[in-house]
């Protein structure tokens, strides 16, 4: 087997261990509350379990080669999740982890998603990704996932009266602060997406460079 192989597996059994064990902590709690089919939606509604889950896809579609995977497998795509995977770490690190204490399996869960997996993929990515066909204009396509989450998260908001994040709240921050948040959110990641798209083109050339010299 592969080195290459071996990193995507692991990154798919790790992707899948994180995300069993948060459904399995929290379900059952979400369940109790609104039922299993609005805890479900819940669930998905959390930006860590969804970049997660585009993790496993990632790696599915590495290892199976499957057409109908095939968007998992663009550049543009995985571009974009390793700036979204930053994002996660960096908003759980500075913003979430300071008054969250979780302990046992949670802890576990909490961990992968948000450290190990992100980190995992992101090496994942520079490493095995095919590097070179990005340019800067492919920012803007990465930023529409992330534009219509937001949107989501918003709009089933102001439907249910709950968000996911607190510095979504619009019932408790006001209109005016959560527009100054969600701003604050789409410059940061159009900044990571950026720094993403640099890192690769910087591959693809020393790639390139390493070559000619090769075959000088």
């Amino acid at each position: 087997m592969t080195l290459h192989r071996t990193v995507t597996l692991l990154g798919l059994a790790l992707g899948l261990l994180g995300l069993g064990l948060q459904f399995a902590l929290t379900m059952p709690q979400f369940a109790a509350e609104v039922g299993w089919g609005l805890g479900l939606v819940r669930f998905l509604t959390f930006f860590t379990i969804l970049t997660n889950l585009m993790l496993v896809l990632i790696y599915a579609s590495e290892l199976s080669g499957s057409a109908l995977l095939g968007w998992w497998r663009s550049p543009v795509t995985r571009a974009m999740m390793a700036a979204a995977m930053l994002l996660v770490m960096l908003f759980y690190h500075v913003m979430l982890a300071p008054s969250l204490h979780f302990e046992g399996g949670m802890q576990v869960a909490t961990v992968i998603l948000h450290y190990i997996a992100p980190s995992l993929y992101i090496g994942f990515w520079l490493v095995y990704a095919r590097h070179g066909a990005l340019t800067m204009w492919h920012v803007l396509p990465m930023m529409v996932p992330p534009a219509l989450y937001l949107a989501w998260v918003l709009l089933r908001g102001s439907w249910v009266g709950e968000y996911p994040y607190e510095v979504l709240n619009v019932a408790e921050l006001g209109a005016n602060a959560v527009i100054n948040n969600v701003s604050a959110l789409i410059f940061l990641f159009m900044v990571l997406a950026g720094i993403a798209v640099t890192v690769d083109r910087r591959i693809a050339a020393g790639g390139r460079s390493a070559q000619t010299v090769h075959h000088a």
